[in-house]
């Protein structure tokens, strides 16, 4: 008898299945297009200050990838350091509310037959991916505790099974919703996909429930879920967006749907498919917690915006800028002469340049609001340079007059979010140094070496030891103009002088003695050449010309026929051999008398080496084409499509199509870095492909599984193929699914 009654039950289950899909059973997955939309599905702060946002969109007349879009923050206009588009995860949550859940809906159909009908739906529109996707369904038992009728699972139609087989107790009791969404959102948590997945809630539900709306929603925003509420509607029962259920949808960027016929729904699937690509853009933000808004236009003109609250970013991990003074170095000293008797009043101001380097010790590089430079001196001497706009790394002070004595420079910069960074010179000393009067002076700086700055600062020790300990010596020009140039010109190690007019008219002719000895060398070369390039000496008498063959050192074969191409060799003084390649060659014309004696000599041709070799292709041979890989995800350079020919193998012969980075042992070159050499094969044997991994680096993903090695699976039409970071989808040639490519093709 319980046989029986089990065989009835499953009996009566696939009745109301079979009913829910001839209500189902006509929709088309791409019926008429929603609203446009773009939104700012995450904001990641964990590498602040770059902020990186998660903006999706549906219904945008073309790939999210190829809108312009903008981001602003706080109103101001950001720069984009960096932007791709992923094809992420999906994970979703089946939740089913069961109070009412036997009752008829609008349908005709009880509740639960229409929730299961809906489910059956999304599985086979392939909404979700199978080994991709996650998905779940939960729901309350009889004391009101969470039950969970399928958990986190890669197979769709598990799932779905798992619905049918479950025994669901109707509810009549008043624990609220909240009880129930919470714990199912804290599963999420759990789960091993990352949070940049696309995560989903789709509720099913009478709405007859009171639940807490604030604090569900809270929690959703928290955890970056949607909540998508589906109301199964009573007899006679109308919309209400207004109810708990559509506030619920509206505050987690969700949708409301009110279920009275199969074609609601439809929109639904459209909006979980946009939502699982996803377009990653990185900033360098400004503010830790600041309004985020993403613009684009469509190719109609209309404009959307999506705005969102960014949350406060921890800063206290920050560290100041570490700040260092490139110049003026402590081993340079900066020198000017002045003439005697300058009085320092009496002296134009000098200028003193400083340069700084900046580096961030925590890997945050950020802007900096202020970069201050201050120079302090003798008799209340103090400048202060301050750089609010690039370039921040440089300062010029203007000492004005020249003052002798000990300057400190120091530098503060300070970046966006207050913190400073400090850096301070070793005390200089500013001397003034006078020309000898029998010398000539200049005011052009000099940067000696360290050898001529430890003279000056053993010269200077008398009148300072603090300087003769190894503080750094900087002297100001004192000068204001420069002496003439010296009429005469000393040779070097002698004491020979002579004058600078002889020498400035010597200087031409020497350069042509120079310029005639490099032509007569290099004549002479060319007609070294060219007497090593003919191999005989020639006379001539009338018009007939004769030619003086040596013997050759070895016996020559003769030649079938003569050949209209040959090579004429040209020994260099280096022994290298190079070949000229001659188009047309024709013997020089002989007298008829010497026919006999030069048919006794034939020109032998050079035998060339392998690497002389040229490698050709013989007569292509026809090849079908057994499918495509459509490019899903990667690097927009890649191909958008790669075309699959077969091999023609044989009954009974397996034949290999390779697949890797570089196009000499490959047929199919995908020019990635992630990608191998080598990285996969396809094998065509039997009429059907199987999908090989070769040992690659970054491994080979049938559906997202990835392949051992030595295994071989079946290569299906839509599958998708992972090679790395590259994401491609197999598509078999024709209408069909199959994969038959053989010797049938």
């Amino acid at each position: 008898m319980t046989y029986i009654v089990r065989f009835l039950s499953i009996l009566i289950i696939c009745l109301i299945v079979c009913a829910t899909l001839w209500g189902f059973g006509n929709l088309t997955y791409a019926q008429e297009r929603g609203a446009p939309f773009l939104e700012i599905a995450q904001i990641d702060v964990t590498n602040f200050p770059v902020t990186e946002l998660v903006v999706v969109g549906g219904n945008l007349a073309g790939d999210i990838d190829a809108l312009p879009i903008t981001v602003f923050e706080d109103g101001v206009e950001q720069t984009i350091l960096a932007d791709q588009t992923l094809l992420g995860a999906y994970q979703l949550a089946i939740v089913i509310d069961p109070r009412g859940l036997l009752d008829a809906g609008q349908s005709g159909q009880t509740h639960q037959a229409e929730v299961t009908g809906a489910t059956l739906h999304l599985v086979e529109q392939e909404v979700l991916l199978r080994n991709l996707d996650t998905l779940a369904a939960y729901s309350f038992q009889a004391d009101g505790s969470l039950q969970t009728i399928q958990d986190w699972t890669g197979e769709p139609n598990l799932v779905f099974n798992s619905l049918v087989e479950a025994s669901i107790e109707e509810s009549s009791d008043q624990e609220t919703l909240t009880s129930l969404l919470i714990p199912v959102m804290e599963n999420f948590e759990g789960n091993e996909l990352s949070a940049r997945s696309a995560r989903s809630i789709l509720l099913f539900s009478t709405g007859s429930g009171a639940f807490d709306v604030e604090s569900t929603a809270a929690k959703a925003n928290e955890l970056n879920i949607r909540i998508h509420t589906v109301e199964l509607a009573r007899a006679g029962q109308e919309a209400n967006p207004a109810g708990t259920l559509g506030q619920l949808a509206q505050r987690t960027r969700g949708r409301y749907v009110f279920l009275t016929s199969a074609g609601e729904i439809e929109p639904l699937w459209r909006l979980l498919s946009d939502l699982r690509t996803q377009r990653i853009l990185s900033y360098q933000s400004s503010a830790s917690d600041a309004t985020v808004k993403v613009s684009t236009a469509l190719p109609d003109g209309s404009l959307l915006e999506s705005e969102s609250r960014q949350k406060p970013a921890a800063t206290a991990d920050l560290q100041p800028v570490q700040v260092t003074i490139v110049a003026p170095a402590p081993e340079e000293i900066v020198e000017w002469e002045a003439a005697p008797n300058a009085g320092l009043s009496t002296l134009p101001p000098e200028r003193l340049s400083i340069r700084a380097g900046f580096a961030w010790p925590d890997n945050r590089e950020r802007d900096l609001a202020q970069v201050s430079y201050v120079l302090s001196g003798p008799n209340g001497f103090r400048a202060e340079v301050v750089r609010t706009e690039p370039p921040l790394d440089e300062a010029t002070f203007e000492i004005d007059p020249p003052q002798e004595g000990i300057y400190t420079l120091k530098i503060e910069a300070t970046d966006l979010f207050g913190l400073q960074g400090i850096a301070t010179n070793p005390q200089l000393r500013i001397v003034r140094k006078v020309a000898d009067a029998g010398e000539a002076a200049t005011s052009t700086p000099v940067i000696l070496a360290a050898a001529e700055s430890s003279d000056t600062a053993a010269a200077e020790a008398d009148s300072n030891d603090a300087v003769a300990a190894g503080a750094p010596v900087f002297a100001l020009d004192l000068a204001q103009e420069a002496p003439a140039a010296s009429e005469s010109i000393t040779i070097p190690g002698t004491s020979i002088a002579l004058p600078r007019g002889l020498l400035q008219l010597a200087l031409p002719i020497l350069i042509l003695f120079l310029v005639f000895f490099v032509y007569r060398d290099l004549r002479e070369r060319r007609s070294s050449a060219r007497q090593k390039r003919q191999p005989s000496s020639k006379t001539s008498t009338g018009a007939n010309r004769f030619y003086d063959l040596s013997e050759p050192s070895e016996p020559l074969q003769p030649l079938a026929k003569t050949k209209d191409k040959l090579k004429d060799f040209r020994l260099q003084e280096d022994d290298e051999l190079q070949v000229r390649e001659a188009e047309s060659w024709q013997s020089p014309a002989r007298p008829a008398a010497r026919d006999d004696e030069d048919d006794e000599v034939t020109v032998v041709p050079p035998a060339f080496g392998d690497d002389d070799a040229t490698y050709r292709l013989s007569d292509e041979v026809e090849r079908p084409i057994v499918g495509y890989f459509v490019r899903v995800s990667g690097s927009p350079n890649l191909p958008a499509e790669l075309p699959i020919y077969g091999l023609n193998p044989t009954r009974g012969e397996a034949r290999q199509i390779h697949i890797g980075r570089h196009s000499k042992n490959n047929t199919v070159v995908i020019n990635d870095k992630s990608i191998s050499r080598e990285h996969a094969v396809i094998i065509q044997k039997e009429g059907r492909l199987y999908l090989r991994d070769q040992a690659s680096t970054a491994g080979t993903f049938l559906n997202w599984r990835r392949l051992q090695a030595g295994e071989e699976l079946l290569l299906r039409h839509n599958d998708l193929i992972s090679f790395g970071e590259v994401v491609y989808e197999f598509r078999a040639r024709g209408e069909d699914e199959a994969t038959v490519a053989g010797e049938d093709l």
